[in-house]
């Protein structure tokens, strides 16, 4: 698995985590945090937060001054995270294993 694919797996968790209504809907690369999983400005925050927390090369800042461009895709936060997570495994998500089946 690659830097990438590790990134989008702990971001899908984080995401889980932060809104919790998302239950089980399959989320992709592609998705906007905004227009496609419905994440508003304190979401956002938060999330980029825990972010921060997991991957300190992740400039949440320099992030949310681009999001015109790039309209708060996920991939831009794969992108931005750079080098590597410091977690071994995703987070738990409500108390239970962070869901493996995730749709590209």
């Amino acid at each position: 698995m690659t830097a990438s694919e590790d990134h989008f797996k702990l971001l899908v968790s984080l995401i889980r985590d932060v809104k919790p209504s998302l239950g089980s809907i399959p989320i992709k690369l592609e998705d906007s945090l905004v227009e496609n999983l419905g994440l508003d400005s304190l979401d956002i925050m938060q999330l980029a937060r825990k972010i921060r927390r997991v991957c300190p090369t992740f400039d949440p800042l320099a992030w949310i001054e681009y999001h015109q461009i790039h309209k708060y895709a996920i991939k831009s936060l794969v992108d931005a995270m750079g080098g590597t997570a410091v977690m071994d495994s995703p987070p738990n998500v409500a108390g239970r294993e962070a869901q493996q089946e995730i749709a590209h």
